[in-house]
C-alpha cells in the first residue's frame, strides 16, 4: 500500500516538479517536505519517509537498475561456466591421476620383464656364443679284462654340443660320441 502511495506521490508531482518548496496532501492533510537535494524531496507520511524524485529521474534509476541486473546475471552466467570448466578440469584432473598412476604401474611391470630378458638374454648368449667348432682331448684309464687298467689318450672335434672322440691305448682302440650339456655358468 505504501509503495502504491509513493508511485501515486510520483506521478502526482512529477510534472511540478522543481527546486522550490512543494506541498503534498495526503487524506487531506498536507505533509511536510524537506527538500534533500536538486528535484529530491523527502516526504514524511504516516511516521515514515518517502523520496520524492521528477519522473524522468525515476526512469533513469529504472533504467541503471534494469542496467545493473542485467550484468549480474551475465557475470553469475560466467560464474556458472567458469564453475564447470573447473569441476570438467578437477574429473580430468583425476582421470589423469588415474592414468598416470596405470602408466606407473606398467611401467614397474616392463622394467620388471626387461631386467628378466635381458638375464634370459645373457644365458642365451653365453650358450650360443660358445665356439661352433673345437678340438679336445684327454687322457684316462680303460678297464680290460682280469683287473687291469691301461692308460689312453683321446683327441675328438666338438661340433655346437656335439663331439667325437677317438682313443687310442696299448691294446685298445675305441670311438665315443657324445654331446656336453652344460650345468651352470
Amino acid at each position: 500500500m505504501k509503495l502504491v502511495n509513493l508511485i501515486a506521490l510520483i506521478l502526482l508531482f512529477s510534472v511540478t516538479l522543481s527546486s522550490q518548496d512543494i506541498r503534498v496532501i495526503h487524506n487531506g492533510t498536507e505533509v511536510d517536505t524537506e527538500p534533500v537535494g536538486d528535484n529530491q524531496w523527502i516526504v514524511m507520511i504516516e511516521n515514515e519517509a518517502f523520496l520524492l524524485l521528477k519522473e524522468e529521474d525515476v526512469r533513469t534509476l529504472l533504467k541503471r537498475n534494469e542496467l545493473l541486473r542485467a550484468e549480474i546475471e551475465h557475470r553469475d552466467s560466467i560464474i556458472a561456466s567458469r564453475e564447470r570448466l573447473i569441476d570438467a578440469f578437477e574429473e580430468y584432473q583425476s582421470r589423469a591421476d588415474e592414468h598416470i598412476a596405470a602408466q606407473e604401474q606398467i611401467i614397474t611391470t616392463a622394467d620388471s620383464l626387461f631386467r628378466g630378458y635381458r638375464s634370459l638374454y645373457t644365458d642365451l648368449r653365453q650358450l650360443i656364443a660358445s665356439p661352433r667348432v673345437g678340438l679336445n682331448g684327454g687322457f684316462g684309464v680303460v678297464y680290460l679284462e682280469k683287473d687291469t687298467w691301461r692308460p689312453i689318450g683321446m683327441v675328438g672335434v666338438e661340433y655346437h654340443r656335439w663331439m667325437a672322440q677317438f682313443q687310442i691305448g696299448r691294446r685298445y682302440q675305441g670311438l665315443v660320441v657324445g654331446f656336453r650339456l652344460p650345468l651352470w655358468y
